[in-house]
């Protein structure tokens, strides 16, 4: 079977090449919001080929965004509103069983985007040359090359699976621009009769992990 696989990896920057990349995610932001405010007028639509009739043309000449990352604005915007109206279905089913009186606000505003995260195709928006090292991305100006670095086990993954899309982010922290790549990978089926014990994990805040099994056992980090 094939299983999905997310890889880090550290973007070498230069001081200019990483002002390239701020203009380009505030940018994408920006864009983000604008589209998702379309949305929102327009009842709140989840409908991605609709909002991005209504936005590509408009985005693409205001805020300088290529044709593929437009139609991945419109993905995007289609894809949080799809899953603040699922929620809504939800909440709505749980006020009719009494287990809450409170009103669902998820939709009151437009969804808002705060990170500058930029997701990417593979051979559209971006690409890699193994034999130099380098990846290849879009910014406002045009697109830029630069070397990469991560841990060496996600490197040779990434020579030998399919690519998929990927998420320029930006840890504002390290002032650092990273590409989180998803990779699909082949792994040997499961053999359900041989597994004994399942375990949840849950993350969060004040512990960081709480795990639980199919026995009942209960650990708290």
């Amino acid at each position: 079977m094939n299983q999905v696989l997310t890889l880090k990896l550290k973007l070498n920057h230069s001081a200019d090449q990483k002002s390239a990349f701020d203009s380009f995610s505030l940018s994408y932001r920006d864009a983000l919001n604008h589209t998702s405010k379309i949305a929102f007028v327009n009842k709140k639509t989840s409908n991605k080929i609709k909002i991005q009739e209504l936005s590509y043309y408009e985005i693409r000449e205001k805020f300088n965004i290529g044709a593929q990352l437009a139609c991945s604005i419109a993905r995007d915007v289609g894809a949080k509103y799809k899953t603040q109206w699922t929620n809504f279905k939800k909440h709505r089913a749980n006020v009719a069983k009494g287990y809450t009186k409170k009103r669902y606000k998820g939709l009151d505003n437009p969804v808002e985007y705060k990170a500058r995260t930029v997701t990417l195709q593979h051979k559209k928006d971006y690409s890699f040359d193994f034999k130099k090292g380098l990846v290849s991305l879009p910014t406002l100006t045009g697109r830029i090359k630069m070397t990469y670095s991560g841990w060496n086990k996600h490197l040779n993954l990434l020579k030998t699976n399919k690519i998929g899309a990927a998420n320029l982010i930006y840890d504002k922290n390290k002032q650092q621009y990273y590409l989180c790549v998803a990779i699909e990978i082949e792994v040997n089926d499961l053999d359900l009769s041989k597994i004994k014990k399942v375990k949840g994990c849950d993350l969060g805040q004040q512990y960081l992990a709480v795990t639980q099994s199919n026995e009942s056992e209960v650990k708290f980090y």
